[in-house]
């Protein structure tokens, strides 16, 4: 197998591109770490399309060789207590079969780069806490739970 990475950025204008985040998502989703119903028929259409109009996001693809083996997707927003712009790191995937690889780190470095040159200053991201190999990378990569400890809450949305 070829373990040449490029990372590279998602034009969601390409199809072969929008195919492989839909592809490596729904691979995300069936994972144990993931859940949800899949990205299918107007789903899918009204993901690529809602992405593709979004001003704030950053998608990044792993290829190995011809082969989209990684995603990740972040979003800008801004840190008020930190006075500067902030990327939140919302999905991070990793076709099993590419695992232990390097390849999430390479993603994570890449993106953070971009985060910087864009004068990010904050970086942020959820972790299931029984995900233990994604909990490794990001403390390896500096990451840690916020102090004071936080929680993370949601409250249910109009239904897609």
């Amino acid at each position: 197998m070829n373990t040449s990475t490029e990372i590279i950025e998602c034009s969601l204008n390409n199809d072969v591109h929008a195919q492989a985040l839909v592809r490596l998502l729904n691979a995300y989703i069936k994972d144990d770490m993931g859940g949800g119903p899949m990205i299918r028929g107007h789903r899918k259409n009204k993901l690529i399309r809602d992405l593709s109009q979004h001003p704030a996001k950053m998608i990044l693809f792993a290829r190995v060789g011809s082969v989209y083996a990684g995603l990740l997707i972040g979003f800008l927003g801004y840190s008020t207590f930190r006075v500067c712009p902030l990327l939140n790191i919302h999905d991070l995937v990793v076709l099993s079969q590419y695992r232990r690889m390097g390849i999430a780190r390479k993603l994570m470095l890449a993106a953070e780069s971009r985060a910087r040159r864009a004068g990010c200053g904050k970086f942020s991201l959820e972790v299931r806490r029984d995900n233990a190999p994604a909990r490794e990378l990001y403390i390896s990569l500096g990451y840690g739970e916020c102090k004071p400890a936080m929680s993370f809450w949601v409250k249910a949305g109009v239904d897609h």
